[in-house]
């Protein structure tokens, strides 16, 4: 980048900085108590303290730790497994290396509407099974959504992460 885009980049790049680090200042100083618009300016981490103390904030802690750390290691397993084996198949099936990175481009939140369309106990994976006679209503298929462990946040995470990691 050169000292003339850099430049001419300068304002608007100063606007969104100034914006954005006021927000955040904003938010941060807040949290901690200082409300100067109502007249409250006690500096106090007890709102902290006292959300950490919830069984809530323990067990939202540990569903996330578990997300990520699962979701983590299982990405990196399935992206290994998809490695070597693109690295024999690319040059018999060079559209395969394509398709893969299909994933990488759809946001986050669309991937995570269309797993819930598939696997939600009304989706799509419930009718099919339905319909073939392996359970005798769509609402008897396992609720795959909304469990303890968040598999399905893990599920999506896999399907997302894996072609990035590939």
């Amino acid at each position: 980048m050169t000292g003339s885009t850099i430049a001419l980049l300068a304002p608007a790049l100063s606007v969104n900085a100034v914006l954005f680090a006021g927000g955040l200042g904003f938010a941060i100083a807040q949290s901690f108590g200082l409300l100067a618009p109502v007249g409250v300016s006690q500096l106090t981490t007890g709102h902290y303290a006292a959300a950490m103390q919830t069984t809530e904030f323990t067990q939202s802690l540990i569903l996330t730790l578990h997300v990520a750390v699962t979701s983590t290691l299982l990405s990196a397993v399935a992206a290994l497994v998809v490695s070597l084996s693109l690295h024999s198949l690319t040059p018999a099936l060079p559209a395969l290396r394509t398709l893969l990175q299909i994933p990488i481009a759809v946001p986050h939140v669309a991937m995570s509407i269309a797993t819930i369309h598939l696997i939600a106990p009304s989706g799509l994976v419930a009718r099919v099974l339905h319909s073939a006679g392996l359970v005798n209503n769509p609402s008897d298929f396992p609720a795959l959504l909304q469990d303890r462990w968040g598999g399905a946040i893990i599920l999506v995470y896999i399907l997302k992460e894996t072609p990035f990691l590939a």
